[in-house]
């Protein structure tokens, strides 16, 4: 689990990441604190996340994990990494000698198979699977 602290500049650091917190969602985040629906800016950015995921969905559920019910594909096994590095589509197709559209035409596949719009949710979904 990684951690997060606030610092007196609104700026959330992790480990992986640092996220500059302004405007509308500064004052979203210190909303749910007032209200009590989060505890901390931590709790409050996972809450945010997991609706986000729903809405994405269309499930109302407040499922903790999207379950994966189909197996993956050597392919898609082997993009896992590359993609949790932040490789562009030209960089993974370079180090598979493959065109720029195949690795696009793997990763819809991919994105399809886990119900998912875009990398940030792909990796997601493979990370709470165990699978990254």
């Amino acid at each position: 689990m990684r951690q997060f602290e606030k610092d007196d500049n609104s700026r959330v650091r992790s480990e992986y990441v640092v996220v500059e917190i302004d405007g509308e969602l500064k004052e979203g985040l210190e909303a749910m604190l007032k209200s009590g629906v989060a505890d901390s800016y931590k709790d409050a950015i996972f809450k945010i996340f997991k609706y986000w995921n729903r809405s994405l969905d269309g499930d109302d559920s407040l499922s903790e994990k999207p379950v994966i019910h189909q197996k993956l594909s050597r392919r898609q096994k082997e993009l896992i990494p590359l993609l949790n590095k932040g490789l562009s589509n030209k960089e993974i197709a370079d180090i598979f000698n493959l065109s720029e559209h195949t690795v696009k035409v793997h990763l819809w596949r991919f994105f399809k198979k886990m119900k998912v719009n875009n990398r940030t949710q792909l990796l997601y979904v493979v990370r709470t699977n165990g699978l990254g």
